[in-house]
């Protein structure tokens, strides 16, 4: 499939750490959000990281990939946050899905989400786990998805370490069938560093989001970047 033009990005070497990318911001914002939520009454959900079109857009992306079954594709989002993503996800008929958080705080609050949204356990789980880390069984999903997790992760004290930590874990954790995919979105990263930084791990490029674009300094591109990555092992050469 064809490759998008995407986002003007800075050079890795100009990413300096930040808060982004420490446990405790996430942890902090995340007990926030879930104290509002209960304040609300549940009508606070938090923020929906990159919007609303952009998760919704991702979601029919995910569902129309070749080899996605509605019924019998087991979906994993690695920093679910509020559980938004999977949301729209279960709003298209997926049912194996699994969200993850390695804050506690946002576990339960994408937990209590879905239960306000009357999405039930059985299309939806919720897990606490940290993918630098991960204690998820080896090749159990056939989809994972991550909408500015890894961005978090590049913004990190040791983020040379932390990115290839990343890449090996998603890796390990997809099937290994040629209808497996992750399915990246970021702000920080172009296409092509994307597939850079993936392709240590064997992964390689399947297809992408084409998002409206802007032209500044002469240069083409979007905000956002999705791509969907497979195993190379699987692709024709």
């Amino acid at each position: 499939m064809e490759k998008c033009n995407h986002q003007i990005s800075e050079e890795e070497s100009s990413f300096q750490p930040s808060k982004l990318g420490t446990r405790e911001h996430w942890d902090e914002a995340y007990e926030r959000e879930l104290a509002n939520f209960e304040q609300s009454g549940g009508g606070d959900i938090g923020e929906c990281w990159f919007g609303e079109d952009t998760a919704e857009r991702v979601a029919d992306f995910v569902a129309a990939l070749p080899g996605i079954s509605i019924d019998d594709s087991p979906l994993l989002e690695v920093g679910t946050g509020n559980g938004h993503l999977l949301l729209c996800l279960a709003e298209l008929g997926l049912r194996r899905l699994t969200g993850s958080d390695y804050s506690p705080s946002a576990v339960e609050l994408a937990r209590r989400v879905a239960e306000a949204r009357g999405v039930s356990a059985d299309v939806v789980s919720w897990v606490t786990d940290d993918v630098l880390d991960s204690s998820l069984p080896p090749h159990s999903f056939q989809v994972i998805v991550d909408k500015g997790t890894f961005d978090a992760v590049s913004l990190s004290d040791d983020r040379l370490s932390a990115c290839s930590r990343y890449a090996a874990s998603v890796a390990r954790l997809l099937q290994q069938r040629p209808d497996a995919y992750l399915v990246i979105t970021s702000c920080n990263w172009t296409q092509e560093e994307l597939l850079d930084k993936f392709a240590v791990a064997g992964l390689v490029f399947h297809s992408a989001v084409c998002y409206p674009t802007f032209t500044f300094g002469g240069h083409s591109g979007s905000k956002v970047v999705t791509v969907a990555l497979t195993s190379s092992q699987f692709v024709k050469r």
